[in-house]
């Protein structure tokens, strides 16, 4: 979440504003990754190790070096509860 506008004090969901909508319109798999990470606030080696994985392995799908696979899809879907077609 985030604040509106620095005179309001009301927090909105990043994932509902119209930037996050049209910017989703030519989103890949990886950047489903980064965004839903930094939204959490994990930087690249603490979600590697939730995933189990290296951070250079998080930046190479970040950076669209490595195909989500449908395992790796699945995990991620879990942790940031998201649709699962969101990584394939």
């Amino acid at each position: 979440h985030v604040k509106a506008d620095k005179n309001e004090n009301e927090l909105v969901d990043l994932f509902e504003t119209d930037l996050y909508k049209n910017f989703k319109k030519g989103m890949k798999p990886g950047d489903y990754v980064r965004v839903y990470r930094e939204n959490l606030g994990l930087s690249q080696p603490e979600l590697g190790t939730q995933l189990e994985v290296s951070r250079a392995y998080v930046c190479d799908l970040e950076k669209h070096r490595r195909f989500v696979g449908k395992e790796m899809a699945k995990k991620l879907a879990k942790l940031f509860d998201a649709p699962v077609d969101f990584f394939l």
